[in-house]
């Protein structure tokens, strides 16, 4: 880079050796490096881990994909049983960041 312009998301993700930067093979395998970049400045295994389990914006992270099962889920309730709808919507519940709940008493939160 010339330092006439910051890169672009794609350039930074475009640049990552998956030999000095381990935590870049996930979003790359899953294509999810340039979006990731665009979001993060840094890559770190906190970041990444959050970005793939946690991020709404992230339509594949773990809890968008719970969110979007749940929701399938409700459009059908009268098609699935009670149980497996109760069972959906408490993983949904526990997959949200401690943060995110609100009270943080006696949760670590730096776990990600």
């Amino acid at each position: 880079m010339d330092g006439s312009r910051p890169q672009t998301g794609r350039e930074r993700a475009g640049a990552w050796s998956t030999a000095s930067e381990p935590w870049a093979v996930p979003l790359i395998c899953s294509g999810l490096a340039t979006p990731f970049y665009e979001r993060y400045n840094a890559l770190s295994a906190q970041n990444v881990l959050r970005y793939m389990i946690f991020d709404e914006d992230n339509a594949s992270s773990i809890h968008s994909c719970l969110w979007a099962a749940r929701e399938s889920a409700r459009s059908v309730r009268g098609g699935i049983t009670s149980e497996m709808y109760e069972d959906l919507t408490l993983v949904f519940g526990a997959s949200q960041p401690a943060e995110k709940l609100g009270s943080t008493d006696g949760v670590k939160t730096d776990r990600f």
